[in-house]
């Protein structure tokens, strides 16, 4: 597996709730890498939130 698709699988165990320790034994990751990437994680959920228009999201009756 390569370097961006493993960093890929190992974000996506992170948005699944996967265990730290997991994480680190799995992927071989630091803490510091992994909170860097739960980081990452967290301002891609607020900027989504952010930019969320609840007047335009949804069916329309």
């Amino acid at each position: 597996m390569s370097r961006v698709g493993q960093e890929r699988k190992a974000m996506d165990d992170l948005r699944d709730k996967i265990p730290v320790e997991e994480i680190q034994r799995k992927y071989k990751y630091t803490l510091p890498v992994i909170q860097a990437m739960q980081d990452m994680i967290s301002r891609e959920s607020k900027k989504q939130s952010d930019t969320l228009d609840l007047d335009m999201e949804g069916p329309e009756f």
